[in-house]
């Protein structure tokens, strides 16, 4: 019978330390590999019209830390924008409509690759669609670069240069100074004509094949090997949840059928455990300093850019799944903490009963001693 207990000691043990986990588990799981959650992590923690434009201004600002570094003058023409400009920039160019779109393609390409037998996923991103939106805005899109950054003035030179139509072929000097509003017209049009020329001349592809990219730099026995894994790593936390469940069972089976006693020994280990989770929880609730600790700086094999758009989606996971966990092992603590005073409830009544004839009695007492300090 000793063995016995000792055995379930173990194992109860093991359940209170590997429930939270599990569930932990189970929860980033069902976010982050699922077709449905993940483009709305996406969406939430970069793509969105509230989210875009701090990722944006974050990017430039780790890529002045701890990249490359970038002239003062970008800098300030970038980091100088307000959100509510930048939104409007891609309202003309990539809507938040078109964004949840391309993130849902995307997932639905990946996800649906994982159900098949096929090596490589069929993902496709249309860039044509989004380069004929900037030709289309062209012309307000240069009108907008004089309405969102701040410049100084041209000098009189430069105004008589613009009324007389005459433009500076270099980007970077035509928006160095904001114009007045006689050449404010003249000055966005010829900007627009210079992206659309750009455009023209760049390269760039109608469209992108991250399949046939993958397969140029991972053979097909690798792929299916990596996407079998990436499978057994999602069906395997889905389930993890279980294992801790069934070692409370055995636990509790190996110390017999008496009701009191597991009672007794069911109520500690949901109760600490629940308690455990919630620690955990309330940690990733507020994950920025877990996360800066990581990406402050980023890793060496990390672009400095790409940084700031892994914490926020690392930190919009992390605080989803906290929440989850939360209630979850609330549930989990609040049952055990009920065992317990079930288990106790004998011993908690004598206490209190004592507790309560005792502070009577000192009630009692004080008044009299009271009045014959008042009579002395």
């Amino acid at each position: 019978m000793k063995i016995r207990k000792i055995i379930s000691t173990i194992l109860l043990v093991i359940f209170l330390i590997t429930l939270p986990v599990s569930l932990l588990a189970f929860n980033a799981s069902t976010q982050l590999l699922s077709e449905e959650n993940l483009p709305e992590i996406l969406m939430e923690s970069t793509l969105s019209n509230e989210a875009l434009p701090q990722r944006i201004r974050e990017a430039v600002w780790f890529q002045y830390w701890y990249g490359e570094g970038l002239d003062d003058g970008p800098r300030m023409l970038i980091t100088g924008i307000h959100n509510q400009q930048i939104v409007k920039l891609f309202s003309m160019v990539l809507p938040e409509s078109d964004r949840e779109a391309l993130v849902s393609d995307i997932a639905g390409g990946i996800f649906g690759w994982l159900g098949n037998d096929v090596p490589y996923p069929n993902v496709v991103i249309e860039i044509g669609a989004i380069i004929e939106n900037v030709k289309m805005n062209a012309a307000d899109i240069g009108y907008w670069v004089h309405e969102s950054i701040k410049v100084p003035p041209c000098s009189e030179e430069i105004e008589a240069n613009l009324a007389n139509g005459v433009f500076s072929e270099d980007m970077m000097n035509v928006i160095s100074c904001n114009p007045s509003n006689a050449n404010h017209q003249a000055v966005g049009n010829h900007l627009g004509e210079t992206i659309t020329g750009m455009l023209a001349t760049a390269p760039v592809p109608e469209s992108t094949d991250l399949g046939a990219q993958l397969s140029e730099n991972m053979d097909e026995e690798s792929a299916l090997a990596a996407k079998g894994q990436l499978n057994r790593v999602r069906n395997l936390t889905r389930i993890l949840w279980i294992l801790p469940i069934l070692l409370l069972i055995i636990g509790l089976a190996l110390l017999g059928r008496e009701r009191k006693t597991l009672l007794t020994w069911a109520g500690w280990p949901l109760f600490i455990s629940g308690l455990v989770g919630i620690i955990l929880a309330s940690r990733l609730a507020s994950p920025m300093l877990i996360l800066e600790n990581a990406f402050m700086p980023p890793p060496a094999s990390m672009p400095a850019p790409a940084a700031p758009i892994v914490m926020a989606i690392l930190g919009q996971l992390l605080t989803t799944v906290g929440s989850a966990l939360q209630w979850q092992m609330g549930i989990v603590f609040a049952l055990g903490l009920g065992l317990v005073l079930y288990t106790y409830q004998t011993a908690l009544l004598n206490f209190i009963t004592k507790a309560g004839k005792k502070l009577n009695k000192w009630l009692m007492l004080k008044p009299q001693n009271t009045a014959e300090k008042i009579t002395e």
